[in-house]
């Protein structure tokens, strides 16, 4: 009887163990996702640009282990091929080197 109890404490851990990290993980790529939407509407206030072809992509490049985006860099690709570097400091993003 003490095997199969420890067996099934063992087996509901590991279920929610699973559950955290699927739901921190998305949690993280929702973040990603926001402050990623973000940036864009900045670059278009800035510019005053309202076309969707301003931007051919917007990358988020975050260690594995970040969970702040004030550790991520954001890779913006122009429809001209240039690409700028922004961090994220004091709720705005500023282009980095």
């Amino acid at each position: 009887m003490k095997k199969k109890s420890l067996l099934i404490l063992c087996v509901t851990a590991a279920v929610v163990a699973a559950l955290a990290f699927l739901m921190l993980r998305s949690h993280v790529e929702y973040q990603m996702m926001s402050y990623g939407e973000q940036l864009k509407a900045q670059l278009y206030e800035e510019r005053h640009i309202r076309s969707k072809e301003l931007f051919e992509r917007v990358e988020v490049q975050r260690p594995w282990y970040s969970l702040s985006p004030a550790d991520w860099t954001f890779a913006v690709t122009f429809a001209g091929g240039e690409t700028v570097y922004y961090r994220r400091v004091n709720r705005t993003f500023v282009p980095c080197g």
